[in-house]
């Protein structure tokens, strides 16, 4: 697995993000976290220009971030997606965190998400943040086991919308 690399959406990658997206679609999943809001994507480019926006000011008063694809050399394909925010608002130390990510549905359960999550971490020691806390369903099993495998600790669990999540965080040192 040594043939993968974070690499950041470009007009390159438009037609292979694209594919990334129509994994999700074709398997009947209507949100791709850490995609900047791909799903909802109908025009490319201007989903584009807003994730390079995103980077360096805030849009309709959200924090920055930076959105990351897990790109695969062998078959120069996404097969995953992360947002590091580099700051949280009183809702996203709630339900968000600094990062949400997902897996293709084509690629689950082939260890992609511990490598996606660390490589994420690593560009927030980058960045400086010190500190990474992140939220997923309480019923996401997947999701975290791969947030403790990266060094996650349970903080606690709450309720966002009606649905039980648990909240880990994970020190950057």
């Amino acid at each position: 697995m040594n043939n993968i690399k974070l690499v950041k959406a470009s007009s390159e990658l438009l037609d292979i993000i694209k594919m990334y997206k129509n994994e999700f679609t074709s398997n009947n999943e209507t949100s791709i976290y850490g995609s900047s809001g791909l799903h909802r994507a109908a025009n490319y480019d201007e989903w584009l220009e807003e994730v390079i926006a995103k980077e360096t000011r805030s849009i309709r008063g959200r924090v920055l971030a930076t959105t990351y694809f897990l790109y695969r050399y062998e078959d120069k394909k996404i097969i995953g997606s992360a947002q590091l925010r580099h700051s949280l608002t009183d809702e996203l130390k709630q339900h968000g965190g600094h990062i949400g990510y997902s897996i293709s549905p084509l690629e689950r359960r082939k260890g992609y998400a511990k490598q996606l999550l660390s490589l994420v971490l690593d560009e927030g020691r980058k960045i400086g943040l010190s500190e990474i806390l992140l939220t997923c369903e309480a019923n996401n099993v997947g999701s975290y086991k791969t947030m403790i495998s990266c060094g996650g600790v349970l903080l606690d669990h709450n309720m966002f919308d009606g649905i039980e999540q648990k909240r880990f965080s994970i020190k950057l040192d």
